[in-house]
């Protein structure tokens, strides 16, 4: 049960909900952005957070984008991350989203929200940071929509200005194109919080991988790739490259030196699995 009132908001444009949010803040209320809303009200639930207002962007058409066109795939910030693994434009990810918690809350999950959220995982935003040189994410803001890099705005943690919100991401149809793979590694269950998550693919200039549950946020890292692209043995990359992390995460689900272990053998696996 959610303690606090709070109002309900469906704005229709784009404009409409940037506007809307502003009114809200310039009368001292808190209002937030609402898409799947699985985290804010699990943290309403437990008064970590008390909205005075939520604005529903799920019934704004281009926040619902899902569509392949002849050289880009985009990908709506109120599409759950149930129907980018059911309509598969982009089998990469669609591997990483389908291990994101359980199949009824990847139906509730957007991906504008899970790229915004305060869980560390953040496991579908790998492949995009993988391809963060060529994906776009377009944001809307008190001046309109604008549609530029994502590495200006996302590194592992979204940084937006004041009443903005993300609208779509697309990225190149060719990274279709790609050999990769996506594994999550969990302690116990096949639906649990990971350990970690490793994406991994290679492509025309090597090999190319983002972690999750590793560090504190997801992180892609260019020594690494270079070590992961180079000639020496799979069991080797992979130390070499699991020792440029630090410091890795140690927690109730593993500790550091348990995630090292299962990390080089996965990094090996996953080596193994996309080929030379």
């Amino acid at each position: 049960m959610i303690a606090s009132r709070f109002q309900y908001y469906r704005p229709e444009t784009l404009d409409e909900a940037c506007q809307l949010y502003m009114r809200l803040q310039e009368a001292k209320k808190m209002p937030l952005y609402y898409g799947g809303g699985t985290e804010i009200l699990t943290r309403a639930r437990e008064s970590a957070i008390r909205p005075d207002a939520v604005l529903d962007i799920k019934h704004i058409p281009e926040c619902r984008r899902l569509e392949m066109a002849e050289d880009t795939i985009v990908f709506g910030a109120a599409v759950t991350l149930d129907e980018i693994c059911r309509t598969n434009y982009w089998p990469l990810l669609s591997d990483a989203a389908g291990r994101v918690a359980d199949h009824t809350t990847r139906c509730k999950i957007t991906l504008g929200g899970h790229l915004a959220g305060t869980i560390p995982y953040r496991e579908a935003s790998l492949p995009f940071m993988i391809f963060a040189r060529d994906a776009k994410i377009t944001v809307q803001g008190p001046a309109g929509p604008r549609r530029i890099p994502l590495v200006q705005v996302y590194d592992g943690q979204l940084h937006l200005g004041s009443a903005e919100f993300v609208v779509d991401l697309s990225v190149p149809r060719s990274v279709r194109d790609y050999r990769g793979a996506s594994v999550k590694t969990t302690r116990i269950d096949w639906v649990d919080y990971p350990l970690f998550t490793v994406t991994m693919v290679r492509d025309s200039s090597g090999v190319r991988a983002a972690f999750s549950g590793v560090l504190a946020d997801p992180f892609t890292s260019a020594s690494i790739d270079k070590i992961l692209s180079g000639k020496a043995d799979l069991s080797q990359r992979a130390r070499e490259s699991v020792a440029q992390m630090n410091p890795i995460i140690d927690d109730l689900h593993g500790s550091s030196a348990y995630r090292r272990f299962r990390l080089t053998t996965v990094i090996s696996q996953l080596l193994q699995e996309i080929g030379e």
